[in-house]
């Protein structure tokens, strides 16, 4: 299973991304949970205080804006939770997947090469196309 994220500006530059591959096997809730809890971990790490979390799984966008803990993935909704109460400000909001392109072309990335990867202050040469496509 694999868990990916890309944190944007406000000009929609890519500020950091990441691709990991989850040890073990997940539930698609889980594996979506996880891709949010790994991106909210980024922002943090990039020191941005006002964040939107984007995903197109409609049921992890509802359980973290209800903060709703309870199923089989409520100890992750608890952490994103608790890792969101350090931002000034952010929202959550449910995307079509058909706008989440840059998010599956790195979890593609990371399936096919087997590897986990950061990138910092820059777009990963992976999905930069993607990334232009989108500020257009």
């Amino acid at each position: 299973m694999l868990a990916r994220a890309c944190c944007k500006d406000c000009r929609g530059d890519v500020v950091g991304a990441l691709c990991r591959v989850l040890p073990g096997k997940f539930s698609v809730v889980e594996t979506e949970a996880l891709a949010v809890e790994v991106g909210v971990m980024l922002a943090k790490e990039l020191d941005i205080q006002k964040i939107i979390v984007e995903s197109d799984s409609l049921s992890v966008v509802q359980s973290i804006a209800a903060k709703d803990l309870r199923g089989e993935s409520g100890h992750i909704f608890q952490g994103i939770c608790c890792f969101l109460e350090g931002f000034s400000s952010w929202q959550i909001r449910h995307l079509k997947r058909g706008y989440n392109r840059v998010a599956h072309e790195l979890a593609r990335y990371a399936k096919c090469n087997g590897i986990s990867q950061v990138w910092s202050g820059m777009s990963p040469p992976v999905v930069k196309i993607l990334i232009h496509m989108d500020c257009l």
